[in-house]
């Protein structure tokens, strides 16, 4: 599977003759969330919680901004929704400064599931929509092969996982960005702020190796496939971004 780094040419052709998904998709899934859980128990704890204060501020201003705009709910209900996320941000505090390494390494982990599975959706959607748009490439798809190549291009996420819990641990930033939010104002439009977090080093490095892959594997031309596989990312990416802009997600950015 190292060759999909090394030796990505080596790697798809090996997964043309043998399509190999399962092992590749549960290290793309589940080594990003060890290495996250790990640079959290080794990050000082008084900025996690300093951190993790911050950003429940942010996101309870813009649940109280959309109580106060729903219209089919009683003040009762709101205060009870207010009440609720304040006592899971609380308990979330607690755990930051009274557990234990283990303790918060487990917990890390638990909380992190629900971002698993909605990855290994996206990366089943994705792998259907590939597969969906090889004919139209000229050529015969096949689930199982395009699955293997999204599955191994998607190795590029632990090492984007491991270069963020590097940069974390030695620059003393819990948020590490390796995308487009780097360079835009944080007073920028919500629609280009959540179209630049997509523009990401390692996602358009992954986007890369689909494209490649697909080139490898099923034949196209490269530029068939690049075209394809950034395609599909750009309409993603608008989309993301049109859904915050609608909403006025700035909380989460």
């Amino acid at each position: 599977m190292h060759k999909v780094f090394f030796a990505p040419g080596e790697r798809f052709a090996e997964l043309k003759e043998r399509p190999d998904w399962l092992l590749p998709m549960a290290l793309a899934l589940f080594l990003p969330l060890i290495i996250s859980a790990v640079a959290m128990v080794a990050f000082p704890r008084q900025d996690l919680v300093s951190a993790a204060e911050e950003r429940t501020q942010r996101v309870r201003d813009f649940v109280e901004t959309r109580l106060q705009q729903a219209g089919n709910m009683s003040d009762e209900q709101k205060t009870q929704t207010l009440q609720q996320m304040d006592e899971r941000t609380q308990a979330e505090i607690r755990l930051l400064r009274n557990s234990g390494p283990l303790a918060l390494f487990g917990q890390t982990l638990l909380r992190s599931l629900p971002g698993v599975a909605w990855s290994a959706g996206q990366l089943l959607l994705w792998t259907v929509i590939l597969n969906f748009m090889m004919p139209l490439l000229g050529v015969g798809g096949g689930f199982r092969r395009c699955l293997a190549v999204t599955t191994n291009a998607a190795l590029a996420r632990p090492v984007a996982s491991l270069f963020r819990g590097a940069v974390m641990l030695a620059s003393g930033n819990v948020v590490v960005r390796t995308n487009a939010l780097l360079v835009l104002p944080q007073n920028a439009p919500v629609f280009l702020r959540a179209f630049g977090a997509c523009v990401d080093v390692f996602t358009l490095w992954e986007v890369g190796l689909v494209a490649f892959g697909l080139h490898t594997v099923f034949g196209p031309d490269l530029k068939k496939t690049m075209a394809a596989a950034f395609g599909v990312w750009l309409v993603y990416a608008l989309l993301l971004g049109g859904v915050m802009s609608m909403l006025g997600m700035t909380a989460f950015l």
